[in-house]
């Protein structure tokens, strides 16, 4: 009866309150009681929320920070209250009763929004709080790729965009970061901060125009070509225009990435001309210059490089050549014309690629002046008819005989030799062997008379056929000539006189009162020729210089020592020169030749030839190749040929008159005599062949006229000079074209102009390159080394360096070397063939081949590494331009094409230096080595043992070689190979570039990526989840390098490994791909 409850509910906004009045109840006695009162204060505010973050516009896999702040205390509050859009949320964290952080993380292209419901919480005094959300942009990178060859064509797409808010988005442009140029000037922007961009040159006018509307739908007009200054292979240039969207409240700023392809120059095809007549030839070297333009920079033709600057507008010429007698540039046609001595004329439009190729056959060289013979006694004279080739000092003919006579134009038409006195002296007679006369087809005709006291003898010799008389077969005749006096007073040989006449008229005479050795003129020929007869016979010589005759019949001739004189005549002989420099002249007949030791001639004559369709079929059998100063063998042909000629060691027009095969072992040699190989070889025109036995002539030689040209460098065939008069259809001859357009992209072709039947070459093959700057793999700067080859078809052959001077120059000799330990690294064969040459006759000579191994194509890559350690192993600075002049690049495709450059056109930059002295090269061995670069780009070989390789700054080139390396590329973009054994790459910081590695194999050779350092410098080092932190931010892409594996880092731009082969895109355990992140745990 004393005790009451009830339930109060507010109601409203008042404050609660609750009253009993006084007197409003009794006791059970009646008394009246006293009231009482109760007030309080009303709660019924709600609590608010409040979400924000540091950065709300972000890009896939960014991170930030978001907060919950609320008005009051609250509770009831949990993760599971927020919403979540585009992303996740962690690391939910209370500070206290009103403060909640979170982590929110992009992961996608949807705009983000985080949102907490009304009545999702209540303050202490139960109020329900209301909710709130933050709402982002999001914009996706666009990319767009252009091509020079469209332009003023439209490139459309658009910049994705999302927003989780209602605001409208506002979307512009920015200038790109990266300088453009166009024509080598630099593009101006207008319109940054803007829907509309526009970039502009002064000469060009407008280059590219951007724009975009606040869809982010964006188009692109390319109205002039981007110059690509690396040029070459770098075909693509990339840049970025920043792209910013705002709702007015967030902004975030995305990326328009835009390459432009560069449009390239496309050379013709190799173009291939058939000349059988005089005429006319024309056409193009171009096919396009692409958008950048351009020109013909360079012709080669004859030896000579013809170099164009366009800027300039200037042509140069280096090199050296046999062949060419001029040049003229017109500079306001831009037509370059060069004439050669073979009577063809060249034409090139510099600009438009025209060409024309005038072949007229006629020779012109200008007439010899006729100078008169010389005759002596006891003079050393001359056996092989051509001038200066008695510097071979084989046989001295003042040491046997007393009458000489030599013609510089070796046409002698009678020589006389006269006996006369009238004093009484007596009567004597002169003598000279008439079978021989008749073996070298000579006529002598011996006059005597005596009278009282006068006496006279008179010995005319005079050819046949009543032409001009050989130098060599007339001094032969000479040697033989006898007196019939058994001794010669002073008196008597003032009484002896020689006359020579040539056929122009030009006389000299000498009398032999200056007699030094009167026992050389004897009344029988001297012991040391020997004659046989008209049967066959066995003829040997003696130590002393022989002349063995054999003359009718199968004839066995041995030498025996000394240096002899061997013909065989008519009949299937055998000739053995036996020791000493011997002269092996098998005459008609099938016959076979052995030389012996010391340097021997084999000599063919006019007449020893069978006839077309049925040759004579003779044998040497041990022609030897070495060099002229180390006994090496001469093959003679002037006297058999007709109407050849050579142009210094030119071959001129003997592709007409010989064709080798090599078969077996054995080198054929087919002839015809009369040059009728004109258009190609014809076996129906063969009218003598030479078998070598047991030698190859070809070699590497892709046709007739390399193995001629080389045989007359290195002294090993004597034909005859080319004259006025020399028809020079035969051989061919190659031009050269080098096309580069306006940012220094390049391409080459070639045109062969040919009378030798070689045919055309194969459909689609492109013309290797050589002396060309750039880059390969993009990596690899070709622009430091000296020497360079490129085949865009990837089927080199060979690269041939040359140092082959001309006679007249008179350079020393040089000997060209390459490492032999990279050659063996990059699978590589070097051979280099060194001739001294002989003072006056032959110029020295340095060749140095460069084939694959195998023999099989050679590695782009591989050759210019090697090609950059190519040097001359003495210093020839003191004749550097003539040095450079003579020595040559050739490179040989597998389908015969070629390309070929003077290395004088190296001074473009006006210097002269060492080859490749700007190259930074390290060698190491077959030890454990370390070596480190320097602040360029360097080149280190460590080849054998555990080597520590470490590149440095710059774009380096590693090869570890063989055993486990450890390899750091170091900064800049680095190409890299291991090779052989477990090799360990390791990486320092995100500034290490954009590296290569080639031939990596983490399964079969154990190779590994060591990035543990990159990471600490990277400060990801939270114990216990280090490692799966560091492997999260790695991405592997194996689709946009075919072959490769591209490994890159979250949020770092300048970093990447393009891995050689297909490793996956799992991360989840990047040790079975090799790639260590290690672990700080």
């Amino acid at each position: 009866a004393s005790h009451w409850t009830a339930t109060f509910t507010q109601d409203g906004a008042d404050p609660p309150a609750i009253t009993v009045a006084d007197h409003s109840y009794t006791d059970l006695t009646g008394n009246l009681g006293s009231g009482d009162s109760l007030s309080g204060s009303a709660d019924i505010t709600a609590p608010t929320l409040t979400i924000a973050a540091d950065d709300f516009s972000l890009a896939e896999g960014q991170s930030t920070t978001v907060y919950f702040t609320f008005s009051e205390d609250i509770t009831g509050f949990d993760i599971s209250d927020v919403a979540v859009e585009g992303g996740l949320l962690s690391a939910f964290t209370q500070l206290d009763a009103s403060h909640w952080t979170a982590t929110f993380t992009q992961d996608g292209a949807d705009p983000p929004a985080i949102t907490v419901a009304d009545d999702s919480y209540t303050d202490l005094a139960g109020n329900l709080g209301s909710g709130d959300s933050l709402s982002g942009i999001t914009i996706a990178d666009a990319a767009a790729a252009l091509s020079e060859t469209d332009i003023i064509g439209v490139t459309a797409g658009q910049v994705m965009l999302a927003s989780a808010g209602s605001d409208p988005l506002s979307v512009t442009l920015f200038t790109p970061i990266t300088p453009l140029l166009s024509g080598g000037e630099l593009i101006n922007w207008v319109g940054d901060d803007s829907q509309l961009l526009i970039g502009s040159t002064l000469t060009n006018g407008e280059v590219i125009r951007l724009s975009v509307d606040d869809d982010g739908n964006f188009e692109i007009v390319l109205t002039h070509p981007v110059d690509h200054p690396l040029g070459d292979d770098v075909n693509i240039i990339d840049f970025i225009i920043p792209v910013h969207a705002t709702d007015g409240v967030e902004g975030i700023t995305g990326n328009l990435d835009i390459s432009i392809e560069d449009d390239v120059p496309t050379a013709a095809g190799i173009a291939y001309y058939s000349i059988t007549a005089p005429g006319t030839i024309t056409g193009n070297a171009i096919d396009s210059f692409g958008a950048d333009g351009g020109a013909v920079t360079e012709v080669r033709i004859g030896g000579f490089t013809y170099g164009y600057d366009p800027a300039t507008n200037s042509v140069s010429e280096s090199g050296s050549s046999q062949t060419v007698t001029g040049y003229a540039y017109n500079s306001v046609d831009h037509v370059l014309s060069v004439n050669t001595i073979k009577g063809e004329e060249l034409t090139v439009n510099l600009l438009t690629g025209e060409y024309s190729f005038i072949a007229t056959g006629i020779s012109s060289i200008p007439p010899v002046a006729n100078v008169a013979p010389e005759v002596g006694v006891q003079d050393p004279g001359s056996l092989l008819g051509l001038a200066g080739a008695d510097a071979l000092g084989l046989i001295d003919l003042g040491n046997n005989q007393f009458f000489t006579a030599t013609d510089a134009n070796n046409n002698i038409q009678s020589i006389v030799v006269r006996y006369s006195t009238l004093i009484g002296l007596g009567s004597f007679v002169f003598n000279a062997s008439s079978q021989l006369a008749a073996d070298l087809g000579l006529n002598v005709n011996i006059v005597n008379s005596s009278f009282l006291l006068s006496s006279s003898s008179t010995l005319t010799i005079t050819a046949l056929d009543g032409g001009a008389i050989d130098n060599g077969k007339l001094n032969e005749l000479l040697g033989t000539v006898t007196f019939s006096s058994g001794g010669l007073s002073l008196d008597l040989v003032n009484a002896i006189t020689i006359t020579a006449t040539d056929t122009d008229g030009e006389v000299d005479a000498a009398n032999a009162g200056s007699l030094l050795n009167a026992a050389l003129l004897q009344p029988t020929p001297p012991p040391e020729i020997i004659e046989g007869n008209n049967s066959g016979q066995t003829l040997t010589g003696d130590a002393s210089d022989n002349r063995i005759y054999g003359y009718g019949g199968n004839d066995s001739l041995v030498g025996a020592a000394g240096n002899d004189i061997l013909r065989g005549g008519t009949g299937n002989d055998t000739l053995n020169g036996g020791d000493g420099n011997d002269i092996l002249i098998g005459g008609a007949g099938n016959d076979t030749l052995t030389g012996g030791a010391g340097l021997d001639v084999f000599t063919w004559e006019q007449d020893h030839a069978g006839s077309p369709g049925s040759p004579a079929t003779d044998t040497i059998t041990d022609f030897d190749l070495s060099p002229l100063a180390d006994d090496g063998d001469i093959l003679n042909l002037a006297d058999l040929l007709i109407g050849e000629g050579r142009l210094g060691t030119d071959p001129g027009n003997l592709a007409s008159y010989l064709h080798f095969e090599y078969v077996g072992s054995d080198t054929y040699l087919f002839i015809s005599t009369n040059g009728s190989y004109l258009g190609g070889y014809d076996p129906a025109e063969t009218d003598q062949i030479i078998e070598f036995q047991n030698t190859d002539l070809v070699g590497d030689a892709l046709n007739d006229q390399e193995v001629i040209a080389r045989l007359l460098a290195h002294g090993k065939l004597i034909v005859d000079a080319a004259t006025s008069d020399t028809v020079f259809l035969g051989g061919y001859t190659d031009v050269d074209f080098l096309i580069t357009d306006g940012d220094g992209d390049k391409d080459g072709t070639s045109a062969r102009f040919d009378s030798s039947g070689l045919g055309s070459p194969a459909a689609g093959n492109k013309s290797p390159l050589v002396q060309v700057s750039g880059s390969i793999l993009g990596l690899l700067n070709l622009g430091a080394q000296d020497l360079t080859a490129i085949d865009p078809d990837g089927n080199l052959n060979r690269v041939v360096i040359s140092y082959a001077p001309l006679l007249g120059v008179g350079l020393m000799p040089l000997i060209l070397s390459a490492s032999s330990d990279l050659a063996d690294e990059l699978g590589l064969t070097v051979t280099v063939q060194n001739d001294p040459g002989l003072l006056g006759l032959l110029a020295p000579s340095s060749i140095l081949t460069i084939t694959a191994a195998d023999n099989g194509t050679i590695d782009n890559l591989a050759i210019n590494e090697l090609l950059a350690t190519v040097q001359f192993n003495q210093n020839w600075l003191a004749n550097g331009l003539d040095v450079l002049n003579a020595t040559t690049i050739t490179a040989y495709d597998d389908d015969g094409a070629t390309a070929h450059d003077s290395l004088a056109t190296l001074l473009g930059g006006g210097i002269i230096d060492l080859l490749n002295s700007d190259v930074s090269f390290q060698e190491g061995s077959s030890l454990a080595d370390s070596l480190t670069g320097g602040g360029g780009d360097d080149r280190l070989y460590g080849y054998g043992g555990a080597d520590e390789l470490i590149g440095g700054a710059g774009n380096d080139l590693i090869r570890g070689g063989d055993s486990d390396d450890s390899i750091t590329g170091g900064e800049g973009n680095d190409l890299l190979f291991g090779g052989a054994g477990a090799d360990v790459f390791f990486y320092q910081s995100v500034t290490d570039g954009h590296d290569r590695i080639e031939g990596f194999d983490p399964v079969v050779d154990g190779d590994v990526i060591n990035l543990d350092t990159l990471f600490d410098s990277l400060g990801i080092n939270d114990p216990g989840t280090a490692a799966a932190d560091r492997a999260a931010l790695i991405s592997l892409d194996n689709s946009s390098h075919p072959g490769y594996t591209l490994l890159t880092i979250e949020g770092v731009e300048g970093f990447s490994i393009l891995m050689a082969g297909d490793h996956g895109t799992d991360t989840a355990n990047l040790g079975s791909i090799g790639v260590l992140v290690g672990d700080e745990s």
